[in-house]
């Protein structure tokens, strides 16, 4: 949480190894960068992937025809008179296309044809036409073969793992330095102790010899070894 402004510093902060890992994973910014390019690795590696998934398609068609009467003169001088036709048909198809790792391609494929003359036998009209259909094409030569139709697959499963490991390997340098980091603040604060004791047994002795001189029991060059030893530490 952000420290309110208006409140004073604590005098001592307390943060154990895992907290500090938090944080620093939380607010390193180059780490957020470099973390967002596994998640465009997959991206791409589910892109090559959706070449193999199946697609559906679906057309509709519709035709009118419309002819005026006309008169047809054969060759030896009759006159036909041929009735205006009007016709309307319409067509509809649908189907699932599904590539196949191999290079091939397998269509289904169910169509619907009505046609209707207007202009005809309303007994006979209208007429359908249905149909169902299996293709399979399959190129036996070039971009024949797993191996070749899954070649960018392969690529980018294979720039994924690297980059997934570039950022394990940012996570765990970062991890490393704060490691680094933590112990050498705690050695140094272990050492600032150790001093501090150091420092206090040397008052200690200082304040004795002291004492000493004042009993008459140790000569005046005890204070001065002892007041050097406090210098020192």
């Amino acid at each position: 949480p952000v420290p309110d402004a208006n409140e004073a510093p604590p005098e001592q902060l307390e943060l154990s190894l895992e907290q500090c890992r938090a944080l620093a994973l939380q607010n390193n910014l180059q780490l957020k960068a470099d973390l967002i390019n596994p998640t465009i690795a997959a991206e791409r590696l589910s892109e090559e992937e959706a070449k193999f998934e199946a697609s559906f398609f679906a057309n509709a068609n519709l035709s009118k025809l419309e002819q005026p009467g006309r008169t047809v003169v054969l060759g030896d001088g009759t006159l036909i008179t041929a009735p205006p036709a009007k016709t309307e048909q319409i067509a509809a198809d649908l189907g699932v296309t599904v590539p196949l790792r191999t290079g091939g391609r397998v269509v289904f494929d169910l169509g619907d044809n009505r046609y209707d003359n207007l202009t005809g036998d309303p007994n006979v009209n209208p007429t359908f036409d249905n149909r169902f259909s299996v293709s399979l094409s399959q190129p036996l030569l070039r971009n024949a073969g797993r191996w070749a139709n899954m070649h960018s697959i392969r690529l980018a499963s294979y720039n994924r793992q690297m980059t997934n490991a570039r950022a394990k390997l940012e996570v765990i340098t970062v991890l490393a330095a704060i490691d680094r980091v933590y112990w050498r603040l705690y050695a140094a604060r272990r050492e600032l102790d150790v001093r501090r004791q150091q420092y206090d047994l040397a008052q200690a002795q200082l304040e004795q010899a002291r004492r000493f001189i004042n009993f008459g029991e140790r000569a005046q060059v005890e204070v001065i070894r002892a007041e050097a030893g406090v210098a020192q530490q």
